[in-house]
């Protein structure tokens, strides 16, 4: 495996999980990892893993609120955030990089079953390494909200769904953008990101104050239940939440 990293950073691997068979988090060291468990206890013990178990409700969203408020005086230097079966979410065997010809393409290529974990330290890598990237995420749309939302609304995904009483532009501007630098135009052709599966630097999250996190987990978006409307408002919202359209020098 490519040596990503300098022996100087700190990374850290957290993954939501519900019921999924986590054994492909095997190829990282045990101290890489932390599971944030929704579903029941883990099919075996001693691999090293720090295993926390939440209620399952608010999807994948409100377990990444939730590490970054409980880790915000302890992060390490970079974080890379997926679900406890990332495949799902990215489809068989996904290169993201192919269109570049760049090295991870080949990497990816050549990798066979381990190409998942070569995504993930990509990830890592490009946020701690050379160009010290702020964000790298999974898949995004440049299309905007405007364009991937029924009338600011998300009625139907994955299930049955809690609704939101408020369109997305309203909990957009309420809980997310509070500085109010986004406006309705910006916002219809902002950068949508769908899968949250993403690594970001501890300077991004640290750009906002803990209580900006806590305000988005304690937000009314219904936490009895799993597959909540608002949520989604959140999970489409990260490239926002962390900053990624304010310079680093700009603390908020």
């Amino acid at each position: 495996m490519t040596d990503w990293f300098g022996s100087d950073a700190t990374w850290k691997v957290v993954v939501c999980r519900h019921n999924e068979d986590p054994s492909w988090l095997r190829m990282f060291r045990g101290e890489e990892v932390e599971i944030l468990n929704k579903g029941a206890p883990l099919p075996w013990t001693g691999v090293g893993w720090k295993v926390t178990q939440l209620p399952n409700v608010g999807r994948e969203t409100q377990a990444f609120l939730w590490w970054i408020v409980e880790n915000y005086d302890r992060l390490p230097d970079v974080v890379c955030f997926l679900q406890g079966k990332a495949t799902d979410h990215l489809g068989p065997k996904w290169t993201p990089f192919s269109r570049k010809g760049d090295e991870i393409a080949r990497l990816l290529h050549d990798s066979g079953e381990n190409w998942l974990e070569v995504m993930v330290r990509y990830f890592l890598y490009r946020c701690r390494g050379a160009d010290k990237a702020d964000w790298i995420s999974s898949i995004w749309q440049a299309d905007g909200f405007g364009a991937n939302l029924a009338y600011g609304r998300i009625l139907a995904w994955g299930g049955p769904m809690v609704p939101a009483n408020m369109t997305m532009w309203d909990y957009f501007k309420g809980w997310v953008d509070i500085e109010g630098l986004v406006d309705k135009e910006e916002f219809d052709r902002g950068r949508v990101y769908w899968n949250s599966i993403f690594s970001v630097r501890k300077e991004r999250i640290l750009l906002r104050p803990k209580e900006y996190y806590l305000s988005l987990l304690f937000s009314p978006t219904h936490h009895d239940h799993n597959n909540v409307e608002m949520i989604h408002f959140i999970e489409r919202s990260w490239y926002y939440i962390f900053g990624l359209h304010l310079p680093l020098t700009v603390k908020v």
